[in-house]
């Protein structure tokens, strides 16, 4: 409310494939790093064993977050839910499917997705079954393809209808 956004509300919890408590793990480096991952699963310099941390924290999935608010519509998320993309999609499946959101903005990154067994391909993929294209983003929309660093996090625009992207520029 400090911001006058009368449509905005905010929920504490975490979006994960399913609703109930879940274990986050506390990056002791990185505040935006914390995950329902296995932070022993990133690369050693990113983390800091002596001091990890887990917090219990309250989860829901998308789909019940649509359901509680009555939404019939959301027009961007960005989901920046370290590695737990394919979870959230998971929860959320029926919105994707059925088009209530339209479009997503979602890192695709190998060592993120590892602290789950997933991979940047499986998540890409993982949209593209509910029906998602994917755009890397710049000053030209073009489709996304793996780019040379197989490691590296790329935020990446994945859209349901291509009439959300009417007035972009696209190549």
């Amino acid at each position: 409310r400090r911001n006058g956004l009368s449509h905005v509300s905010v929920t504490m919890a975490a979006l994960a494939g399913r609703e109930g408590p879940a274990s986050l793990a506390i990056h002791p480096l990185d505040a935006g790093a914390h995950t329902l991952g296995d932070l022993a699963n990133k690369p050693k310099e990113q983390r800091d064993d002596t001091n990890i941390r887990r917090q219990t924290v309250r989860t829901m999935t998308l789909d019940q977050v649509v359901r509680d608010n009555d939404l019939s519509a959301i027009d961007f998320m960005k989901m920046d839910v370290e590695g737990a993309e394919q979870l959230v999609l998971q929860g959320g499946r029926e919105s994707l499917a059925a088009g209530v959101v339209k479009a997503v903005v979602a890192e695709v990154a190998d060592d993120n997705q590892s602290m789950f067994g997933f991979t940047a391909d499986s998540l890409v993929g993982a949209f593209a079954d509910l029906g998602f294209a994917p755009y890397r983003l710049g000053a030209v929309l073009t489709p996304w393809s793996r780019g040379t660093d197989p490691n590296g996090v790329e935020n990446v625009l994945f859209v349901k209808d291509k009439t959300f992207l009417a007035g972009c520029q696209l190549r």
